[in-house]
């Protein structure tokens, strides 16, 4: 299941291996349907709630299957399904391939909004809200779990603001980095943040699990210091690995 990178369709086999690297999953489905997904909404955008209903519901169809249709887990329940496929993740990437389209095409929606409010300030205000309400949640378990409509109907919020209300945020930062100038432009620019984000799948891969175990038991429990060794090792990662991989498999081109 890793090798073919399907473990997390299957719950039992979700966090084996790189706990992490259950993700490659989402994306990998998303790498076989984007092509499709981009011709069809580059010549009708107005398909994306069709293709978005579209997506989840097969995903709710392969939950729906009978019993005996479920080894090791597969799509195990409504919220695993939101969770940890990419039918209940489609939202980012749909999200993601409409702004990229409205951007190519000088969208008079964006321009608007964009002589209107600072796109970079409030999508930083909308993603920080998200994600304020998101730790809140997950601060005070027991606090949430006392609420009249119960600890299920909670989950479904927290999937909600992850999964679909993050998203418009996102972009909003998104098209304000493209469009505006600002410091936080600059400052992710410049480049040491430039070789931050190279490494930045590297540090996402070993940020938990047995590296950072080591790290915890062996070397350091303060969570900063921990943070500062995971990124120089991922930098040793990128420049060690990943790029001279890169560099070997995509051929040069003058």
């Amino acid at each position: 299941m890793n090798l073919t990178l399907l473990r997390s369709w299957f719950a039992d086999f979700r966090f084996t291996g790189i706990s992490t690297g259950w993700t490659l999953t989402v994306e990998e489905f998303f790498y076989l349907v984007a092509p499709f997904l981009v011709l069809g909404l580059a010549h009708r955008l107005a398909r994306l709630p069709l293709y978005t209903v579209g997506l989840v519901a097969i995903g709710c169809g392969l939950v729906a299957l009978p019993t005996s249709w479920h080894p090791f887990g597969f799509f195990i329940g409504y919220k695993y399904m939101m969770s940890a496929t990419f039918f209940g993740r489609c939202f980012e990437f749909l999200g993601g391939i409409t702004l990229g389209l409205l951007v190519l095409r000088n969208a008079a929606v964006l321009s608007w909004l964009a002589k209107r409010i600072s796109c970079t300030t409030w999508g930083i205000i909308w993603v920080a809200t998200c994600i304020g309400l998101l730790l809140t949640m997950r601060a005070l378990p027991a606090l949430v779990h006392t609420l009249p409509w119960g600890p299920d109907f909670t989950d479904w919020v927290r999937i909600f603001l992850n999964n679909v209300l993050l998203v418009p945020g996102i972009c909003l930062v998104l098209y304000g980095l493209i469009h505006e100038p600002s410091r936080l432009r600059g400052l992710l620019g410049s480049r040491m943040f430039d070789l931050f984000g190279k490494a930045s799948y590297a540090l996402y891969l070993i940020h938990i699990g047995v590296i950072d175990e080591f790290l915890k038991f062996h070397i350091t429990t303060n969570l900063l210091a921990r943070f500062i060794i995971a990124n120089i090792l991922a930098i040793a990662l990128y420049k060690g690995i990943e790029r001279p991989l890169y560099r070997r498999l995509v051929p040069r081109r003058s």
